[in-house]
């Protein structure tokens, strides 16, 4: 049997997430090195605990078994397990020790919890929940769409307790990454998560997408929350993927380094969790 390495692949997150963790324990600022890492700090901080176990690999195995129990809560079985396992996309994620399916799962349980105990948590636990939130949009910035879409409906009557919780999801980001910003202030603008994301999506296109996102989130039906998540999370990626076969070509694109088709994945467990 043959055995994979993920330092074997050309693809995939492993090695910017070993060379952040690593120049991090060796006192070096861990953004600007060779593999210019993309993530917002939490994200590295969340699969720390996994590097010192020795396998990056156990943090898919934790987001699968999450995801598992997720839909056994939902709906009493596992049979839209089944369809991940079928996915390519997941043993993707696995094989190049990625962590956009498990960005994205995290992103999902904070969002189910919400649903199911939101009066419990604005009677007392919103300040916390909130700085939940902020550390969890400090791992990647589209996790800030499944926010404008999910959580408007439901403080829109109820302005101050909206303002407390958006303040305690910024102190949240704030409090991750400004210890690094501050560490190297031009290290950090020029090589860190902020210009290396959002060169990922066209300026118009964030333009356009938030307020599509929050007036969704004001005015759209609760039920249709998840849906519409990964509807708007797949169209994040599928009109810069279009854009980048304009302008390089379908081979190039797909096949070569102009883009990371992987990004789809970001859509899936919205999706997956949405099948009735």
């Amino acid at each position: 049997m043959r055995q994979f390495s993920p330092k074997d692949f050309r693809v995939g997150r492993y090695a910017a997430l070993l060379e952040w963790t690593e120049r991090l324990f060796s006192g070096l600022f861990p953004y600007g090195g060779l593999t210019r890492p993309s993530g917002f700090p939490f994200l590295f901080l969340l699969a720390l605990p996994f590097y010192l176990l020795g396998d990056l690999g156990l943090l898919q195995i934790f987001s699968f078994l999450l995801f598992a129990y997720l839909l056994f809560l939902r709906k009493g079985n596992l049979s839209t397990i089944i369809f991940l396992l079928l996915s390519p996309g997941f043993y993707f994620e696995v094989l190049v020790r990625s962590e956009l399916f498990t960005n994205m799962v995290l992103i999902l349980s904070y969002l189910i919890l919400w649903q199911k105990r939101a009066e419990q948590i604005k009677k007392s636990f919103l300040i916390p929940y909130g700085l939940l939130g902020g550390l969890l949009l400090a791992t990647r910035g589209i996790a800030l769409f499944p926010y404008l879409i999910f959580f408007p409906g439901d403080f829109r009557r109820e302005g101050e307790k909206g303002i407390i919780f958006s303040l305690s999801l910024a102190f949240g980001f704030l409090l991750v990454n400004l210890p690094f910003f501050l560490w190297n202030p031009k290290e950090f603008i020029r090589s860190g998560p902020f210009s290396i994301q959002a060169a990922y999506i066209p300026f118009w296109l964030l333009l356009l997408s938030f307020p599509l996102g929050l007036i969704y989130g004001l005015k759209g039906r609760k039920e249709d929350s998840f849906p519409a998540l990964s509807l708007f999370t797949f169209f994040l990626v599928f009109l810069p993927f279009l854009l980048t076969v304009f302008n390089y070509g379908f081979v190039a694109t797909l096949f070569n380094t102009k883009f990371d088709i992987s990004y789809f994945l970001l859509s899936l467990p919205f999706l997956l969790y949405s099948i009735d």
